[in-house]
């Protein structure tokens, strides 16, 4: 029977005092706790059976009305607003200030249950008008959420704290704010509510508005003087909410009355940054015709361009290209969006970068080129021919005089390879330790590659500067298929 244990339980919620009345005469206890511990007359005076209270009182069921048993009947009374069972409980001497469990108090269940003459009665009878749950909300917290003006207004005309903070530092305002309440919200401010109150996470009214999208509350806040560079404890400003949640119509009056465009969080980011993340372009666009920064920098010296590159943010990336971002920017690792675009493999936007003025022979980490850069990496092959046929250096060398063709042997692309060498790359440059191509192809155990240079006439007897051959650095190494082939294509004698 769940929390209806007993019969006398279940006569108690469906108010049936005939019933009851022959229970108790048979022997059912009139005490009786269920499973949860709830009485009988406790499920009386939850459904307002005033009737089957007062029988069960007249039966001598124990009830101290000034502590707490007393508390939770009325507290249960108010949930259901029923009045008369109220009335009655208080003349019994139920205390209207009890706080049995939770420390709540019975005018924060009247206020939840939004019964206004419950609430009347209470306050008239001297409920405390500022007392706090567990949580430190007091009745007005509630009735800022609960969407009931009427109550509302009782409650601050009775001399309810409009300023009270709860143990999250919500005050009222922030309920009813959040809760999307515009009549509350404007009564509430019209009687001193504190528009630029902060919760613990540093969250203002108007960032509850923005967040939950709600374009009345927002300019209602705005037009009385919400601070609109107010920042939460991640240094986000309305602004920035409003850019996260995509609102375009937000975002644009919040621009337009004020916001600022170059605001940044902790970590740097202003909300170009966030409408780059969320790849909406048109908020994007917005910003930056309303002056927002194509080039801030923010942590790691990366500007917006190397940022949506990385995120993969194709669509914004293009825009800021074609918006004028400066595509040759360097980050605090010295690399510009461009060779990002590299290491992602996306030749469409390595392609776009070149169109925009990137520079070609722009020198990257230990002085590779961006050829370097594309033949370090898989599946490069599109972007390594853009790259050749818009003319880079096949012979440019790194700060350890590696060619572009090294970087493709320790990769062991054959097919990058053969493109330099159909653009001039040499079989036979050494590197700063003496070795050439093929020395790293039998080093590496690349036999494809290794072959592959055989056939271009690499000089197999060529030594390093430990006076080294491929095959004795294949022979190191235990590279079998590579020592075969430089045995059979070689003219060395083991």
């Amino acid at each position: 029977m769940g929390e209806f244990s007993f019969p006398l339980h279940y006569a108690a919620k469906s108010g049936h005092l005939e019933v009851m009345k022959f229970l108790i005469s048979n022997g059912a206890d009139k005490n009786a706790k269920n499973k949860y511990g709830s009485t009988p007359i406790q499920f009386a005076a939850r459904l307002g059976r005033l009737d089957i209270i007062k029988f069960l009182l007249d039966r001598g069921v124990h009830v101290d009305m000034k502590g707490e048993d007393g508390g939770f009947l009325l507290i249960f009374a108010s949930r259901s607003g029923n009045l008369e069972t109220i009335k009655f409980l208080i003349g019994k001497g139920a205390d209207v200030n009890a706080k049995p469990q939770d420390d709540v108090v019975p005018l924060h269940a009247a206020v939840q249950s939004g019964n206004l003459a419950a609430v009347e009665l209470l306050v008239s009878n001297g409920a405390d008008i500022n007392a706090e749950d567990e949580n430190n909300k007091t009745p007005l917290h509630f009735a800022g959420h609960s969407g009931n003006l009427a109550i509302v207004e009782l409650l601050v005309g009775s001399g309810a704290d409009l300023h009270a903070k709860d143990k999250y530092g919500k005050t009222p305002l922030h309920y009813a704010v959040e809760s999307g309440n515009s009549e509350i919200t404007e009564f509430l401010v019209g009687n001193g509510a504190d528009l630029h109150a902060k919760d613990k996470l540093g969250i203002t009214p108007l960032h509850f508005a923005v967040d939950s999208e709600n374009s009345e509350i927002t300019e209602f806040l705005v037009g009385n003087g919400a601070y609109l560079h107010a920042e939460d404890k991640c240094g986000k400003t309305p602004l920035h909410y409003a850019v996260e949640r995509r609102n375009l119509e937000i975002t644009e009056f919040l621009v337009d009355n004020g916001a600022d465009l170059q605001a940044e969080d902790k970590y740097g980011k202003t909300p170009l940054h966030y409408a780059m993340w969320s790849d909406n372009l048109e908020i994007g666009a917005f910003l930056i015709d309303k002056g927002a920064n194509l080039n801030a920098i923010y942590k790691g010296g990366k500007t917006l361009l190397h940022q949506a590159v990385n995120d993969g943010s194709i669509n914004f990336t293009k825009m800021l290209i074609e918006r004028g971002a400066d595509v040759n920017a360097r980050n605090e690792d010295n690399e510009t969006a461009l060779s990002g675009a590299i290491r992602l493999g996306d030749s469409d936007l390595v392609k776009l970068f070149l169109e925009s003025g990137a520079d070609m022979n722009a020198k990257y980490k230990n002085d590779n080129t961006i050829l370097h850069l594309a033949c370090d990496g898989d599946d490069h092959l599109d972007i390594i021919k853009i790259l050749l046929r818009k003319g880079s250096d096949v012979h440019a060398k790194n700060e350890f005089d590696q060619v572009p063709i090294h970087a493709a042997v320790y990769r062991n692309h054959v097919d990058y390879i053969q493109l330099l060498l159909e653009r001039g790359a040499s079989v036979h440059v050494a590197d700063i330790n003496g070795w050439t191509p093929i020395h790293a192809a039998a080093y590496k155990g690349h036999v494809e590659v290794t072959r592959a240079l055989l056939d271009e006439g690499a000089d197999v007897n060529s030594k390093n500067k430990e006076g080294k051959t491929p095959l004795d650095l294949a022979t190191e190494n235990k590279n079998q298929l590579c020592i075969n082939a430089l045995q059979k294509l070689s003219n060395i004698n083991v």
